[in-house]
């Protein structure tokens, strides 16, 4: 190993002593808890993306959808909407 990694680990463990410390919780309870935060936050986004999929997927099906011909229309919308949007927030 080199001089730098050990010295980002120790930093690293370190850091996480000094938070676990601050949480009242040991090192190893601590990482515990992150993880499972994390793990919660992952679900979290999951689900979102899946109701947003779901509701692309019930938009398609009521044919709430616009069709395209060609890249320049698309792009022409967007700028429209764009422009749309911007007008809204300064009337508001």
């Amino acid at each position: 190993m080199n001089a730098t990694f050990d010295q980002v680990s120790t930093e690293t463990v370190q850091a996480l002593s000094a938070q676990a410390a601050a949480a009242g919780l040991s090192v190893d309870e601590y990482l515990k808890q992150l993880l499972q935060e994390q793990d919660e936050l992952k679900t979290t986004r999951t689900t979102r993306l899946r109701q947003e999929i779901q509701k692309g997927l019930d938009q398609l099906e009521r044919g709430e959808f616009k069709t395209y011909h060609s890249v320049e229309e698309i792009i022409e919308h967007v700028k429209a909407e764009g422009r749309r949007r911007l007008a809204k927030q300064k009337t508001q």
